[in-house]
């Protein structure tokens, strides 16, 4: 009877274990599957949030003119503009008019000098200056090169004596190459004038014979052996245009919906901080989509179509271009919260433009420049960005020799992107704040 009663108590003890434990796993199913449904929830609200923001942004953008002309009007503009201006980079043989009223020994001597030179063609030098004129007018000339009658008495009698240059202004490097030849010949002129009047000079033969250039030294740039404009100024400028006309674009749009209240229906996302992080992730999302869009026809198509500097491959240009477009995003963000309407981020290109150029430490030396101003270099994404673009693309770097400009620039999103969360917080409540005013009023004039 013992021994039965020790056999009903085990077995009693066992399944009361078992059921503890059975119990047990089924909670914590159950509550793996509820942690579960709320993250899938949770995720799914979030893209939904997400995709409705990037979807309003797209539309606020498509239906803001101004917006759409800076944002892809002036890109594609500026890119195509500012190409065919410095298109032919290198200009040889520009075809010119010779307007000698002169009709001398040396105006003629001058004249073969310039059409000896790769600069420049004299079509024809037996014309007065208003047939010149016309054949500018036809385009069958670029420029007018002009002696003066007292040309060579002027010479003679050891005055400084005038060669007047004209050319057109179609593509700014037709003047350029015009003035460069008439400017080398005229030293070459001197030189040889300075050596045949030393006899007659009571001055030592050893001074004057010091202030004539003995060898001509002629210096080549390592990565710019052409000496052209589009091989050293577009490039960098091309950066410089993308981030202008996105911080204000950002800002246009951000100054309309301030000065429309259009923000209200953002303000409603943005309960808590996750809502503030979805609305600026979202509307990042769709200025990263439209800039990497115009940016591949900025940086790829572009350098192709006028044969700019393409040395990069197109993985490092990708690698690069996204911590620099995202970091230009949040700035524009942060920087939208100073618009309060929409023509006023247009003033960042008149005191913008010429300081970021500079900066960049391309047009420039970086290393002349003051203390203050290099930290500015590290601070905005512009400058940074473009000596990294330009090292990387014009100058044949490796990507392990822009990591110091990489890693700056993916610090910049991180700092910016917190930024432009408080920026963007400090907006709503604005709104929400003049949304209140506006009920208040509006009640107090019903009753």
């Amino acid at each position: 009877m013992a021994k039965l009663c020790r056999n009903v108590y085990l077995l009693y003890t066992c399944n009361t274990y078992t059921s503890s434990a059975q119990k047990r796993t089924d909670l914590s199913i159950f509550s793996n599957k509820e942690i579960m449904k709320n993250l899938f929830t949770y995720i799914r609200n979030w893209l939904r949030d997400m995709g409705e923001i990037i979807t309003l942004e797209f539309r606020a953008l498509i239906t803001n003119p101004g917006a759409l002309i800076i944002m892809l009007g002036g890109t594609l503009l500026y890119g195509i503009l500012y190409n065919y201006m410095y298109g032919p980079n290198v200009i040889h043989n520009t075809p010119i008019a010779i307007v000698d009223e002169s009709r001398t020994a040396t105006s003629r001597e001058f004249s073969r000098m310039l059409n000896a030179t790769s600069d420049v063609k004299v079509i024809t030098n037996d014309i007065g200056f208003e047939q010149a004129k016309e054949l500018m007018k036809s385009h069958d000339i670029k420029g007018i090169v002009y002696f003066p009658r007292e040309f060579e008495k002027e010479i003679a009698r050891g005055e400084q004596t005038t060669v007047c240059v004209y050319a057109t202004t179609s593509a700014f490097l037709y003047y350029e190459s015009v003035s460069q030849a008439v400017a080398n010949c005229a030293l070459a002129m001197g030189d040889k004038i300075k050596v045949e009047k030393i006899g007659s000079i009571d001055a030592p033969k050893e001074s004057q014979l010091a202030q004539v250039q003995g060898i001509n030294v002629v210096g080549t740039a390592v990565f710019n052996h052409t000496e052209g404009y589009g091989d050293y100024l577009v490039p960098q400028v091309m950066l410089l245009v993308l981030y202008q006309t996105l911080v204000i674009g950002i800002g246009i749009l951000a100054g309309t919906q301030r000065e429309k209240n259009k923000g209200e229906l953002l303000s409603r996302k943005a309960t808590s901080k996750r809502g503030v992080m979805r609305i600026v992730l979202g509307k990042s999302i769709c200025y990263l989509i439209v800039y990497g869009i115009i940016s591949l026809f900025i940086i790829g198509f572009i350098p192709f179509l006028f044969d700019l500097p393409n040395r990069a491959s197109g993985l490092n240009i990708v690698a690069f271009m996204i911590p620099f477009l995202l970091a230009t995003t949040f700035i524009g963000i942060c920087l939208s919260v100073l618009f309060h309407s929409e023509e006023s981020p247009l003033l960042l290109i008149v005191f913008s433009s010429v300081p970021l150029l500079f900066l960049a430490g391309t047009s420039y030396p970086f290393e002349l420049l003051p203390w203050y101003w290099r930290i500015f270099h590290y601070i905005i994404p512009a400058p940074l960005a473009t000596m990294a673009f330009v090292k990387l693309n014009s100058m044949g770097a490796e990507f392990s020799q822009i990591k110091m400009e990489y890693i700056t620039l993916w610090i910049q999103t991180f700092v910016y992107f917190v930024l432009a969360l408080f920026a963007y917080s400090y907006n709503i409540k604005q709104i929400k704040k003049a949304n209140a005013m506006k009920t208040t009023n509006s009640q107090k004039t019903n009753t």
